[in-house]
């Protein structure tokens, strides 16, 4: 995962292909972006996890310094895992 994520660093702009990363298809590798400001957050990647039903609503999140930001209006919920690593889960608000 940590060749997904330095990829992904080295070149935001380019869109990573979808490809296996160890255990998981990973896909949609981009920069974690703050949820007050929208901006991206340099040092940081986001990416989800395709399931066997192709559901996308979870993935991990590598972020160099800080921690993540949540919107108080759903969106990506994180747990921390080790490190710089964080898990995700898409929970909206219906």
């Amino acid at each position: 995962m940590a060749a997904y994520v330095e990829a992904v660093d080295e070149n935001p702009g380019r869109e990573e292909p979808c490809q296996w990363v160890g255990l998981y298809y990973v896909c949609d590798g981009q920069r974690h972006q703050d949820a007050d400001t929208g901006a991206d957050l340099p040092g940081s990647v986001e990416f989800a996890v395709r399931d066997l039903f192709m559901r996308d609503d979870k993935g991990f999140l590598w972020l160099a310094s800080g921690e993540p930001s949540e919107s108080i209006d759903g969106g990506n919920r994180y747990s921390h895992l080790k490190g710089h690593w964080y898990g995700y889960r898409w929970e909206p608000d219906w």
